[in-house]
């Protein structure tokens, strides 16, 4: 039975041998087909590329803030651009290379989009069929040095022969290539670009094909799925109302050299956009938001396998100013064309300096009654959506269109400083509505300084008789305040004008100019000697006065108002970017107050509407007007510069304005400029 059973037994073990055999085979299969999944990348298999999978970090740039008018209108926005460009994946072999440029050149011709992003670096050019060898600069000639050399290339960098071995060299074409026949227009731009773009990478930065790419050129190039090209973005600022507000707005920028240190403290990369100047700097802190983060999981051919938002970008917070775009408008065009205008009428008269050489000015408007800031004009102007384009022909530009002249320039305030005179002479009680001065023409109460009032200069031998208060502003007669001024003197003149705010900053946001006043301690510190009849000059608004077209706006406002000295402002408020939450508004601030008695206000106001009527003729406005001309002498070859103070309702003011015209020749001729932005109010505003 032992040896029955034996066979039995190694027939089993050798069927169990098979089946073993048959399963480590079947293993084996299964494990192969397995490795060759994972391993080999063959018609979408799973590839060993899926295995080596990547983690990186993108961030996530958050939106700046708006930036409004005091309605709501949009200034300034952002938008999110797209530049297309080359990346870490970008192929390296001839034939690919190629293949992809070629395509990429034919979809941009085929949406006429220029191949423009970098600027090139090889010097050909490629003109009615022809490739030539242009001029060098020296930023060419070392790239070219530095690429024969990089790449231990023996070719002459003298010779047009130059593009065929270039050609050559990037596998463009062979020794087969009848070069008689090729298209060396093609061929030219796909040189240029595998030259640039390997002058690119050598300096370890992206080569950008196209800048700001539309949507329909994004979908074209990402439903080719081109290995190494891809969009970076970035947010650009849009100007709703391109050219105006440019010098408050401000511009955005690359953190400045020596402003590192502070935005690195407040966890700003150093690559970031922020406000370089104007409002846009003033508030970086708040309309810039907060970046978020996302990972991303890649495979080694760049492809996203997944991706997941680690931290939420938060917007900026929109800044709302005082600014009423409308109004903003309506001034800036009607100084532009006020001035455009007083120089053409100039250079058609004889008479010489009569306004020809009208060039700049400034226009602002207030609320008097809260110190907001209503529209802030300065000619000439830019264009924030240009400003990159413009730059060379504006930085060259005498008359400098990024000056801020309401609240940079200084100017002699001439007869619009008269009424600040009254009001102190009045409240000092040195004269009162009573009080007569004879006007005589040539003031000769000093021996060794005999001014003359403007009328006897004009015609000679003629005066304007007797003056009180109301007749000398009214005629701007320079007797009755060279008499005024020197029975006020020069001490109580200056007390009076800084608690109307003269010489001392509005306290306005951004960058202001305090000028200055005339008198003893000015003229010291200037190394220079006052005079007695220097105080003649100073109370009619020249001598050493400088004040800027805010400071003017804002004497005259705290005059009209009763004497409420309020802070200039420009911030209305901040909202949020998301809900339109009010989460901060600004609360009006009393800087200080000035004494003025309503008899003495209402003696100013009348001499004031009668004046205004010049320009503002009842017959044809819809609203009272206060007004005061000024004109001063900035040289003896150029015209006068023009200016005009007004304020309106006349009982109870809204709005007041003040225009100053470079080399404008009259008063009346801001005063022209003025009437357009007070027409242009009241219709808004009834």
């Amino acid at each position: 039975m032992r040896n029955g059973k034996a066979p039995q037994e190694q027939l089993r073990l050798h069927r169990f041998v098979v089946i073993l055999m048959m399963f480590v085979l079947l293993c084996a299969v299964f494990v192969a087909r397995l490795v060759q999944m994972q391993l080999t990348d063959y018609d979408g298999s799973y590839t060993f590329n899926r295995l080596a999978q990547t983690e990186r970090i993108v961030k996530i740039k958050a939106v700046r803030g708006m930036i409004c008018d005091r309605n709501g209108e949009v200034l300034v926005s952002t938008r999110e651009r797209y530049h297309l460009q080359t990346d870490d994946a970008f192929p390296t072999d001839d034939a690919t290379c190629n293949k992809i440029l070629s395509e990429l050149l034919t979809l941009l011709d085929t949406q006429n989009v220029a191949c423009d992003g970098t600027q090139t670096m090889l010097p050909y050019t490629y003109e009615n069929g022809t490739v030539q060898l242009g001029t060098r600069t020296e930023k060419q000639q070392a790239a070219l040095d530095a690429f024969l050399e990089r790449h231990e290339l023996d070719i002459s960098d003298d010779e047009p022969a130059l593009l065929y071995d270039l050609c050559q060299y990037f596998g463009l074409i062979d020794a087969q290539t009848d070069t008689q026949t090729a298209d060396w227009g093609t061929l030219y731009r796909l040189a240029q670009l595998r030259y640039d773009i390997d002058v690119c990478q050598n300096e370890e930065t992206s080569y950008v094909f196209h800048r700001d790419c539309d949507m329909t050129l994004v979908s074209a190039v990402q439903e080719r799925k081109w290995q190494g090209l891809d969009f970076a973005t970035d947010m650009v600022r849009v100007y709703h109302y391109p050219g105006y507000l440019s010098q408050v707005l401000g511009r955005v920028g690359k953190i400045q050299s020596g402003d590192e240190e502070y935005y690195s403290s407040l966890g700003y990369a150093m690559d970031a956009v922020v406000g370089v100047d104007g409002v846009e700097e003033l508030y970086e802190t708040t309309l810039c938001g907060t970046d978020g983060e996302m990972r991303v999981i890649e495979d080694a051919n760049g492809e996203v396998l997944s991706t997941e938002i680690i931290r939420e970008a938060v917007p900026g917070r929109n800044v709302y100013l005082t600014i009423d775009i409308d109004l903003q408008i309506k001034a800036e065009e009607s100084l532009k064309n006020t001035i455009q205008t007083v120089a053409a009428n100039g250079a058609a008269t004889e008479t010489a300096f009569d306004g020809e050489d009208a060039n700049a000015g400034a226009l602002c408007a207030v609320n008097p009654n809260d110190g907001s800031i209503l529209a802030m004009a300065s000619y000439p102007t830019y264009n924030l959506s240009t400003y990159s384009q413009d730059y060379a022909v504006l930085s060259q530009d005498e008359n400098r269109p990024y000056l801020n002249r309401v609240l940079q320039g200084t100017y002699e305030p001439g007869s619009t400083f008269k009424p600040a005179v009254a009001a102190a002479a009045l409240e000092y009680g040195v004269i009162d509505a009573n009080t007569i001065i004879r006007d005589q023409g040539v003031y000769r109460y000093y021996e060794n300084y005999q001014p003359a009032c403007w009328i006897y200069n004009r015609y000679p031998g003629s005066t304007h008789g007797d003056e009180n208060v109301v007749d000398a502003l009214i005629d701007s007669c320079n007797y009755f305040f060279y008499e005024t001024g020197r029975l006020l003197g020069i001490e109580r003149m200056n007390a009076y004008a800084k608690t109307l705010g003269l010489g001392s900053e509005t306290g306005v946001e951004l960058k202001e100019s305090t000028g200055s006043l005339a008198g003893p301690e000015e003229r010291e510190a200037a190394g220079r000697v006052w005079y007695p009849g220097d105080t003649l000059q100073a109370a009619i608004g020249q001598s050493d006065n400088l004040f800027t077209p805010l400071q003017m706006c804002m004497y005259i406002s705290t005059l009209c108002n009763g004497g409420t000295r309020y802070q200039a402002h420009l911030y209305h408020q901040t909202v949020d970017y998301n809900t339109g939450e009010v989460l901060d508004a600004y609360t009006s601030n009393v800087l200080g107050k000035a004494q003025i008695s309503s008899e003495h206000l209402g003696l100013i106001k009348s001499a004031m509407s009668t004046i205004a009527t010049a320009v503002f003729p009842q017959s044809t406005t819809t609203y009272t007007v206060g007004g005061k001309t000024g004109t001063a002498q900035v040289g003896a070859n150029a015209s006068e510069n023009a200016l005009y103070a007004a304020f309106a309702p006349l009982d109870n003011p809204q709005i007041v304005a003040y225009c100053v015209i470079e080399h404008g020749s009259t008063g009346g001729n801001a005063g022209i400029a003025i009437r357009s932005v007070l027409d242009s109010y009241f219709a808004s505003n009834g």
